[in-house]
């Protein structure tokens, strides 16, 4: 079928009977509604329907409709038009419209899938991400412990001025030597409690022994957070006792052989040999039998002092110095001039940082108002530091340093992974401990703040304390 706004022509079977256009008396095939000459319309016998006559034409000219025959109006074919082109023309917009919408779903599945890729990628990364940052620090884990004695560690301490074993704080932890921490900051001696203090427990499970060595029975056991009140110290004249750092094999003299738990006390019965090796004996073993160990599996045993404490709960006892935090009893013993040297360790201004430290990862400026007047407060982030640097009409100078790398070394001798033991050879004790961070002050609102984690520097912050 074709149609146009003039005619419409139906192809019908050869076989139908051809008729002829009653206007123009062209011959009209079969089924066709339209003559093909002239374009006049075909009524359905074959013959033009009457045409419309207006009303300003003589109503007695008007030729009278034959009876039967139905009269054809434009109305008429619109619809029969209509509704042939709808038949046809309805699937296909409809097939149309399902290949449209098909780009479109495709478009909303690739989407969706990059979206939940994207999710899955950050989710997966940060499983990843390091809680380490320049200000933010991972929450400290309690240490484990064997539950039986102390584990000091290997590294050699400066008390005061002078080497407690004979070696002073290694170059790789970033001390510096002892003169000069004692020139800035004269340490306390740690094992001479003058009179009743405040303590907290760091190590887990304890043990708490009747008398300074760990021949003496145990009493008991505290653990990580518990307060305790601190009446005595003691620290060994001869160190003749050490502790095992790991779990070793020993050997005695006639050939048998035992195995040594780690945190196991040992009594030394002479100084290593040029192999390394020293004979030890067992405080519970009563026969005395002789044993040879390697010396480095065992702790100094000059490196920390006992301390007799009076737990809030239980016995009092006799607790080894490194799981222990003893509160100097004073509210500042920090030195100020010890303070400003360690801050002036990466320069006071944004030029020197630089010219010390290189161009910095990110800086950022900012106005503070000050009893003085307005400051600019700017803060550089470099590898493993951010310093935060003042300038305004009091001076410049820096105000906060937060470190977090050992490669950043402090004026003093403080540094990331040095032994807890070396900090308090420079530093005396602390006057506070805040979310296990112990605190030295130099005055109300500045000091040092030391973060530890198994015993070892984690982070140190200078400076401005809030």
């Amino acid at each position: 079928m074709i149609e146009n706004d003039e005619f419409t022509i139906h192809r019908g079977s050869r076989e139908e009977a051809e008729e002829k256009c009653s206007e123009c008396g062209a011959e009209i095939r079969g089924g066709l509604r339209y003559c093909t000459s002239c374009g006049a319309p075909v009524s359905e016998d074959g013959h033009p329907p009457l045409r419309e006559v207006s009303r300003q034409e003589n109503e007695d000219s008007r030729p009278l409709r034959e009876p039967g025959r139905r009269v054809r109006s434009n109305a008429d074919k619109a619809e029969r038009s209509y509704r042939e082109f709808n038949a046809v023309a309805r699937p296909r917009r409809r097939k149309n419209e399902r290949r449209s919408r098909l780009p479109v779903i495709l478009l909303l599945f690739v989407l969706a899938a990059a979206l939940g890729g994207g999710v899955y990628s950050f989710m997966k990364q940060s499983e990843d991400m390091p809680w380490d940052s320049s200000v933010i620090s991972k929450p400290e884990k309690p240490a484990p412990s064997a539950g039986t004695d102390p584990v000091p560690g290997q590294d050699q301490p400066v008390t005061a001025g002078r080497t407690v074993t004979g070696t002073p704080v290694s170059a790789e932890e970033g001390a510096h030597t002892a003169d000069t921490a004692v020139m800035s900051q004269t340490a306390a001696d740690i094992s001479n409690i003058t009179g009743p203090t405040r303590g907290i427990v760091i190590g887990s499970s304890v043990n708490l022994r009747g008398s300074h060595t760990i021949k003496s029975p145990v009493l008991g056991k505290v653990s990580v957070g518990n307060r305790v009140e601190v009446t005595d110290s003691w620290l060994s004249e001869d160190g003749a006792e050490a502790v095992v750092l790991s779990d070793i094999q020993a050997s005695s003299e006639d050939g048998k052989k035992i195995r040594i738990l780690k945190g196991k006390g040992v009594t030394l019965s002479g100084i290593p040999d040029a192999s390394g090796m020293v004979r030890v004996t067992l405080p519970e073993d009563k026969s005395k039998t002789v044993y040879t160990v390697a010396a480095k599996s065992l702790s100094d045993p000059q490196a920390w002092p006992w301390y007799k404490v009076k737990p809030q709960k239980g016995k009092e006892g006799w607790i080894f110095g490194k799981f222990l935090t003893v509160i100097d009893p004073r509210d500042e013993t920090l030195s100020p001039a010890f303070l400003d040297a360690a801050l002036a360790s990466f320069g006071t201004t944004k030029g020197q940082a630089e010219a010390l430290l290189g161009k910095p990862a990110k800086s950022s400026s900012r106005k503070v108002k000050t009893q003085g007047g307005e400051e600019t407060e700017t803060t550089l982030a470099f590898s493993g530091l951010t310093l935060v640097l003042y300038d305004g009409p009091g001076g410049s100078g820096a105000r906060k340093a937060v470190i977090t790398s050992a490669a950043r070394h402090v004026e003093g001798g403080l540094a990331v992974g040095m032994d807890r033991r070396n900090v308090l050879s420079i530093l005396g004790l602390p006057n506070d401990v805040d979310r296990g961070d112990e605190i030295y002050r130099a005055d109300r609102n500045s000091g040092i703040r030391i973060k530890y984690e198994n015993y070892r520097v984690k982070s140190i912050v200078l400076g401005a304390l809030k």
